[in-house]
């Protein structure tokens, strides 16, 4: 193998990264569509804002209050952290159910992702991702571009098509 084929190689693994996620898989229907966006991103990324914009109006007065007492803002910080958590947790909780949460290959380009039934290549899907601990939620469409039947499941991978963050 040359050095070229290698190098590349080596910066597709830098640019992997290997995580556990939220995870929905959906069949595309009608492929002129645009991804819908799931109703449950949509109560849960509204929540997420609300909170963001409290975090925006007050990260001033944190900053003014960390200014004065070093202490006190850390506490506060600590305080707003353990807030972030509970509300992840509360978001996972809700989500459970139709978001299994399974082990991904995430790159800029595209997933790889265990499957409990075989998808065709070629074959258009909807992911509804969910990465934490930020609870960013991703509605992405992707192509099918590679299954393997391994351990009674199918490793699936899938190039993005189409991504929308929320």
């Amino acid at each position: 193998m040359s050095n070229h084929v290698s190098a590349g190689f080596e910066r597709r693994d830098y640019f992997r990264v290997h995580d556990r996620i939220a995870l929905r898989v959906r069949p595309v229907t009608d492929a002129t569509q645009a991804p819908a966006v799931p109703s449950e991103f949509e109560q849960v990324c509204a929540l997420f804002d609300e909170l963001r914009s409290i975090d925006d109006e007050q990260s001033v007065i944190l900053r003014n209050i960390s200014d004065r007492s070093r202490e006190l803002g850390h506490y506060l910080k600590a305080q707003q952290r353990k807030m972030e958590l509970i509300a992840n947790y509360l978001v996972l909780q809700q989500l459970k159910d139709a978001f299994p949460r399974l082990e991904v290959n995430l790159s800029a380009t595209g997933i790889g992702f265990r499957h409990p039934h075989a998808l065709q290549s070629g074959q258009l899907i909807d992911l509804d991702l969910v990465i934490l601990p930020q609870a960013t939620f991703i509605c992405t469409r992707a192509k099918v571009i590679s299954h393997q039947q391994q351990e009674g499941n199918y490793v699936i991978g899938a190039e993005f098509t189409q991504l929308e963050d929320h």
